[in-house]
């Protein structure tokens, strides 16, 4: 399906590839669908310095189908497919060239890596042509691009198993300048973001982010998580139940209110119709989002930080 409108000019978007492997020297990973794409968990490796991560795919779309669907038949040109990784925490970025075979052996550096890097298998004009639609098309731009990204998490999961989060100037957005979380929803197709407030984040960002142990700052992390994460999926959830469709099982909203029927089920829980969602039914709905995430159990956590508190003077 050829749907691209992001460009001025024509853009194959469904390119196919397969990923073979990932790899950190002998450790393999698999990788799971999700609307983020294919997010591959290596939170095992945050407490290593040193190392790559390998990864291998193949790229099956051929260099000719780009070609013929984006440029003029005259004036075309040659076209470089390959995997482009972006880490915005770290601001790594490379692109790693297919060979002839299609085959791209992607090599990322551990100590390059923070939060969440994505790989887009890509397409990029090898020089300057025109495109079918006389729009004149740059060398290097994107001509190609695959519907579903790879998505590794190294030290932080921050897509929330779909959902991706970053910071955002609230008063330059026409958002209430004292709000901290804001859930942006729009239709099933598209997947949800969430914004954090960029006022805020050089106090709170290196508690949030903090984990791997049991310092003060990583228990607060974990409880400062644990209760963004409960009011996002209230919205979520109930959007993604409102826009799901069983004609669109790729749909992030579809595949959203699948894994939340998969968790009700597993207590013997229906989710609740939204058309009569009153206050009531919200606040029934809240408890058991509560229970699914473990709130309380991860909640109660935060007592160790008390042992971290010097003992009263004069105490026995």
């Amino acid at each position: 399906m050829l749907k691209a409108t992001a460009w001025p000019y024509p853009v194959f978007d469904d390119v196919r590839y397969s990923l073979d492997s990932v790899k950190f020297g002998q450790i393999s990973f698999e990788a799971c669908e999700s609307a983020a794409g294919l997010v591959v968990d290596c939170g095992s490796l945050r407490e290593r310095n040193d190392g790559s991560i390998q990864v291998g795919l193949k790229i099956e779309t051929a260099c000719e189908e780009v070609i013929a669907h984006v440029f003029d038949a005259a004036r075309r040109t040659s076209v470089t497919p390959g995997v482009r990784v972006l880490c915005k925490e770290s601001k790594f970025r490379k692109f790693f060239e297919a060979d002839g075979n299609g085959q791209v052996a992607v090599e990322i550096p551990i100590n390059r890596l923070r939060g969440v890097a994505q790989l887009d298998v890509l397409f990029l004009a090898s020089g300057n042509a025109t495109a079918n639609n006389s729009v004149s098309v740059s060398r290097g731009v994107v001509v190609g691009v695959s519907s579903q990204p790879i998505v590794l998490t190294v030290d932080e999961d921050w897509t929330g198993d779909t959902l991706p989060v970053d910071w955002l100037d609230f008063s330059a957005n026409n958002l209430p300048k004292e709000a901290f979380v804001h859930v942006e929803l729009s239709g099933g197709s598209q997947t949800p973001k969430v914004w954090l407030n960029a006022k805020y984040r050089g106090q709170i960002e290196t508690v949030l982010l903090r984990t791997g142990d049991n310092s003060p700052a990583a228990l607060a992390g974990a409880s400062m998580r644990v209760f963004l994460w409960q009011q996002i999926w209230e919205k979520v959830l109930i959007w993604a139940l409102r826009e799901e469709s069983a004609d669109q099982e790729k749909w992030p909203a579809t595949r959203i209110a699948k894994m939340w029927r998969s968790n009700f089920s597993e207590n013997e829980w229906e989710l609740p119709n939204v058309d009569n969602l009153d206050v009531h039914g919200m606040i029934e709905l809240s408890v058991r989002i509560q229970h699914c995430l473990l709130v309380a159990q991860n909640l109660s956590r935060i007592n160790g930080i008390l042992r971290f508190q010097p003992e009263a003077r004069g105490s026995a």
